[in-house]
């Protein structure tokens, strides 16, 4: 464009961009957009990223010293937390449930042992006998499998009663 006769300026507006840019350009073609980027140089680069990110959305449980040895990273845990920190990752801690006993284990091997030859109407008859929560009038109640309501006296079991006689329903 420049040997057509027009002006850094009028290439500048065909080109819309700024005159500078065209300046720039023409004053060192072969260098222009090649200049080294600035700043110190990040330690954790797109691929390493991804690799992370991959790791701990496959395991969420695992700490950052488990994912540095799974990815292979050159940088500490701590780079590897505050990475994941600034990708949206937030920290939480497991819940941690009671500790199995001996005796837990053997009562659930006892009860698979005897449940194991039940076919599904058998089973059937045992999940529509569970507990479930019921509700007469502003009072909240637990109704058992036998109908029953657990931990209430009489008056609360006979006002149930008389609800569900009416024809109503226990919300």
């Amino acid at each position: 464009m420049l040997q057509q006769g027009l002006s850094q300026r009028a290439i500048a507006a065909k080109v819309e961009c700024s005159k500078t840019v065209i300046l720039h350009f023409l004053n060192d073609p072969e260098g222009y957009g090649t200049k080294k980027s600035s700043g110190r140089p990040q330690k954790i680069l797109p691929a390493l990223s991804r690799r992370i990110r991959l790791a701990v959305c496959q395991d969420t449980g695992r700490s950052s010293t488990q994912i540095k040895a799974i990815t292979g990273a050159d940088c500490s845990p701590i780079t590897i937390r505050r990475h994941l920190r600034e990708k949206g990752f937030r920290k939480k801690k497991c819940l941690q449930g009671p500790r199995l006993l001996q005796r837990h284990k053997t009562a659930r091997l006892d009860f698979a042992r005897v449940h194991q030859t039940w076919d599904i109407e058998r089973w059937k008859k045992v999940l529509h006998r569970a507990e479930h929560n019921g509700r007469v009038g502003r009072k909240k109640i637990l109704i058992k499998g036998n109908g029953r309501p657990f931990r209430f006296c009489k008056k609360t079991y006979w006002r149930l009663q008389n609800h569900i006689e009416e024809g109503n329903k226990v919300r």
